[in-house]
């Protein structure tokens, strides 16, 4: 943070709070633009810089949407939308990323799953002007793929015929897509944006990007986790936690083709989230998100080696893409 932006802050902040004694202590952000500090108040709270962001009134609308529909998020103290200012709650450190090894990682996950389907449950009536995880929208994540991590990341110019099957792949996913269910949802729902609070409930952060999208995004992105790598049977006994407590009343022919769609919407989430960390990594000077990649690839290796609908890309993207991570 600049000496001049940090004036700013402070000057802010000491304004509002009608003192000359407090500290910001810089915090580890996410992949956004946003930068956050803790305040010694007392309990002690946190300043989001936004800035940079352009949803902050969204962030706003969400934020009084998601606690109106039982929802632990921030309560927001002090704002001024138009500087991009936010004082707010102080959830604490304590992420669900770190209890991977927790004996009650499966109960914290399905409590995860429940706040999934509470925002599920959220009438479209009560969004204001939501965004549609629609066929351009999913075309302009797809496309950080092949621009970011095919381009310029590994440096490979696509022949005719590898084009061909991206862009037949492309059109495959998105109409699994397109073809489900579209209900609110969170897009960024995973490990490091919910947060273990004192009484082991659930609180959740970074939710500034509701929309409407596909049934199966939230929990694919939550139980594929870009940052963690949850067992197995957790996996599956949370995916049939799922079904039951709420898929099964969706338009899926049973759970088989549940699973199906799930796996296509983790295929697409995976291969815009490598696009986005390589844009990151080239745009920011940020390698951060790299150390990632492993866990990412081996999403699309083995989806994508699961369904015919995919061998193409499979043996393309395995066989003449991954092997020039080690060129």
């Amino acid at each position: 943070m600049s000496n001049t932006r940090q004036q700013e802050l402070l000057q802010w902040i000491e304004n509002q709070l009608g003192s000359k004694q407090i500290v910001l202590t810089p915090l580890q952000g996410d992949a956004s633009l946003r930068k956050f500090y803790r305040l010694n108040t007392s309990p002690s709270t946190i300043l989001m810089d936004a800035a940079a962001d352009l949803k902050n009134q969204e962030f706003l609308n969400a934020t009084k949407l998601l606690q109106a529909h039982g929802l632990k998020t921030p309560k927001i103290f002090l704002h001024n939308v138009q500087l991009g200012l936010f004082q707010v709650e102080d959830f604490g450190d304590n992420l669900l990323f770190n209890h991977i090894e927790h004996l009650s990682i499966e109960d914290f996950l399905k409590q995860a799953i429940d706040m999934i389907i509470k925002i599920q449950k959220i009438p479209v009536a009560e969004m204001i002007n939501p965004i549609s995880f629609d066929a351009t929208f999913i075309d302009r994540e797809l496309n950080l793929f092949t621009e970011w991590f095919v381009d310029k990341y590994l440096e490979l110019k696509l022949t005719v015929s590898q084009k061909t099957v991206v862009e037949e792949t492309f059109v495959f996913i998105k109409e699994m897509l397109l073809s489900q269910p579209y209900l609110c949802m969170h897009r960024d729902f995973h490990s490091k944006n919910i947060m273990i609070l004192p009484d082991e409930s659930l609180g959740l952060l970074d939710f500034q990007d509701l929309m409407l999208g596909p049934v199966t995004y939230d929990l694919m992105s939550l139980l594929k986790d870009c940052y963690v790598t949850w067992p197995e049977d957790v996996i599956q006994n949370l995916l049939v936690y799922y079904y039951q407590a709420f898929g099964k009343n969706l338009n899926f022919n049973d759970f088989a083709d549940f699973v199906f769609y799930f796996d296509i919407t983790g295929l697409q989430r995976h291969l815009k989230v490598v696009g986005g960390f390589s844009k990151i990594y080239f745009t920011r000077n940020n390698a951060h998100y790299l150390q990632y990649f492993d866990r990412i690839l081996d999403y699309i290796v083995r989806v994508t080696a699961k369904y015919s609908q995919l061998e193409k890309f499979y043996r393309m993207f395995t066989f003449e893409m991954i092997p020039r991570l080690f060129n």
